[in-house]
């Protein structure tokens, strides 16, 4: 672990030096041109406590510029001696001497273990006679550890780092976003501000964490921009944000444990680490503020550009999550008390924190019935009972809704079965349980031994059209079992879908509608009887529907062997609505009064049209695009969508 530190803070002493460099070789460019009559020694620019960066100025110390001349010899001599390509060495020099930001592609050359090892020896062998070769050894240390930390990294990053232009080997700028339009006469100092912006974030990403323990605590520091901190003695988590200054807490964070970074929140963060580069690369420039925001804010788009196509954020939440310290037995306590499965979710703090605190009350009712505890955890979760109350009050809160003993039973059973159907359904607990209660109420009316099928389970409990959610619990146990056995029965490819949604789930809707009395010999009747009536009262009403008429509408259109016929009356309109699903008999006084077209696009070999188009019409006889939807109103292919647009163009006229 200390090693990260280290690495970390030996990457924040080179970024000083850059500027030193630069400084120095200003000087020997005055030296070299015209005669100057004093030459002022390399100094380093004073810090500035507004724009305070984590890479602030701290070069190495070198009084005169002939011991940087002498130290730059023994680097070239170590980079000669480590067989270093002429390619690769002016970048690793620069980086040793000046600690300026190495690209990332150069380290590859460095990965391999013969060249790893044959650094090493030389790094050992490499004097340290002065603070300047102090400061090249401890970088060339820390340029091991990272590239070994590239070893590691997925094959995605390596091929964002190798997408480089084949003369110059220089990175494809093409990747980064647009500069601005005041921007572009310094892109020149821009470009190369990003190409060190990308190489210190991937810099970052080979080191993505950094962990002090504590007694009683632990840190976790995430790219330099978030900081979690857990607090064993009190069981607390904090999350705090890292802003141009210093951290700062956020109230009322919630950090997913289980897939950190959600977001590109943290890209703001650091690209303040920046801001000083940025300010002494543009200068003059910097006191404007039509300058100064946009760039900023180009910076920043920068990082996420480059960590959106590098791939690699979910490299580093998968570090993240071995670095949190969380409890793995909490988190699997607390899953085997709730009944959702979070497959492929993460936890959010404040659930962690509840489910750390009650650690050893989860533990005992896992324990004492696993398969009770989900049903528990929900009640508990919609204060239904309390946290400390047991199964017994469980069971006499489940008999005040109207579960038996036999209910109880098969809850005990299969609880997790029982629940499973109700998985994603709807985002609203409350309307969860009660549907949880009707089905069990169910259950016990048909004397039922097993669960129920589950896709019959969504479809008793998904809203109808027309209608809200039936009464379940009320329904005829003839239908119940009847389309059980439909269900289970074996059928063709795609066949139990079409019983779903044009069998079931009109004659539920029906159901819904009318709320027809049903006697004791109906209770009981098969399932063909109950679909028969269903389609007899469709056809009653579509005979009792008031029939109006009207003219507008274009005949004769085809589209890809498709017929295109327009509505010009309420009973089809009626009729169709009902086969599709859809409200269309709501259009019928916008149609008869020349305001709304709609068009049926109809198939040669089927009764049920594909889709249907809506127009709001137009003084002038064309139409404009209202909406053009399929079965259950669900959404079409763009290829009709875009005939539509071209039909809504046209005269509608009788």
């Amino acid at each position: 672990m200390s090693a990260v530190v280290e690495s970390v803070g030996s990457t924040s002493e080179l970024q000083g030096s850059r500027v030193a460099h630069f400084c120095g070789r200003s000087n020997r460019w005055v030296w070299r041109g015209p005669p100057a009559f004093k030459l002022d020694p390399p100094c380093l620019p004073e810090a500035d406590p507004e724009q305070a960066s984590l890479f602030s100025p701290a070069g190495a110390p070198m009084d005169d510029w002939l011991d940087a001349l002498a130290v730059r010899d023994r680097v070239d001599a170590l980079l000669a001696a480590a067989r270093v390509p002429g390619s690769h060495r002016r970048g690793y020099a620069e980086h040793l001497c000046d600690g300026v930001l190495i690209d990332p592609g150069l380290v590859l050359w460095l990965g391999t273990p013969g060249r790893l090892r044959r650094w090493r020896d030389r790094i050992d062998a490499l004097g340290a006679e002065s603070g300047a070769l102090v400061a090249v050894r401890d970088r060339a240390r820390a340029l091991l550890d990272y590239a070994m930390a590239m070893r590691n990294w997925p094959r995605a990053a390596l091929l964002a780092l190798q997408r480089q232009r084949p003369s110059g080997r220089a990175f494809d700028v093409t990747m980064f976003p647009p500069l601005p339009q005041r921007l572009g006469e310094l892109r020149h100092t821009l470009l190369p501000l990003a190409m060190r912006t990308r190489a210190l974030l991937y810099a970052a990403f080979a080191n993505p964490t950094r962990i002090e323990h504590g007694a009683g605590y632990c840190l976790v520091e995430v790219l330099g921009a978030f900081r979690l901190n857990f607090d064993w003695q009190r069981r607390f988590i904090t999350v705090s944000q890292r802003h141009v200054s210093d951290y700062e807490c956020v109230r009322y964070a919630q950090a997913d444990l289980l897939a950190p970074l959600p977001s590109d929140d943290w890209c703001l963060p650091f690209a303040c680490r920046l801001r000083q580069d940025l300010r002494t690369a543009l200068g003059w420039a910097w006191a404007h503020e039509d300058i100064e925001g946009p760039a900023f804010t180009w910076l920043t788009e920068v990082v996420k550009q480059i960590a959106r196509q590098s791939c690699l954020i979910d490299h580093v939440r998968a570090h993240i999550r071995e670095a949190y310290p969380t409890d793995r037995r909490v988190l699997h306590d607390l899953r085997t008390c709730t009944i959702g499965l979070w497959r492929g979710r993460g936890v959010r703090s404040g659930r962690y924190i509840w489910a750390w605190r009650h650690a050893d009350l989860l533990r005992q009712r896992a324990g004492e019935a696993p398969r009770l505890a989900p049903l528990w955890g929900f009640a508990v979760s919609l204060k239904l009972i309390g946290v400390r109350d047991d199964f017994h009050v469980l069971r006499q809160r489940l008999a005040e809704y109207g579960v038996t003993t036999a209910g109880w039973r098969l809850l005990c059973r299969g609880s997790r079965a029982v629940y499973r159907p109700f998985n994603g359904m709807g985002t609203n607990p409350q309307q969860t349980w009660e549907n949880l209660i009707a089905y069990v109420c169910l259950l016990q009316r048909a004397q039922a031994t097993e669960p129920m099928p589950a896709c019959f389970v969504r479809a008793l409990f998904a809203r109808h059209w027309y209608a809200e959610t039936p009464d379940v619990a009320a329904l005829p146990l003839g239908l119940v079992r009847g389309a059980i056995a439909q269900i289970r029965r074996t059928l063709p490819l795609g066949e139990l879908d079409a019983f779903l949604e044009h069998e079931l789930t009109p004659v539920l809707g029906w159901i819904a509608r009318t709320h027809p009395v049903f006697d004791s010999n109906q209770q009981r009747a098969p399932w063909r009887w109950f679909h028969a009536r269903y389609l007899a009262w469709c056809e009653n009403k579509r005979r009792t529907v008031l029939k109006v008429d009207w003219a507008h509408g274009i005949d004769g259109l085809r589209w890809r062997g498709f017929d295109v016929v327009p509505l010009r009356d309420s009973t089809t309109l009626w009729q169709e609505g009902e086969c599709m699903r859809t409200c269309l008999h709501t259009y019928v006084e916008a149609c008869a009064s020349r305001a709304y077209i709609i068009y049926s696009i109809r198939a040669g070999n089927r009764l049920r049209p594909v889709a249907h188009i809506g127009l709001h019409l137009l003084a002038d006889g064309t139409g404009r695009l209202d909406q053009v939807k399929g079965f259950a109103n669900s959404t079409v292919e763009p290829a009709l969508l875009e005939f539509a647009k071209r039909l809504a163009r046209c005269r509608h006229v009788g």
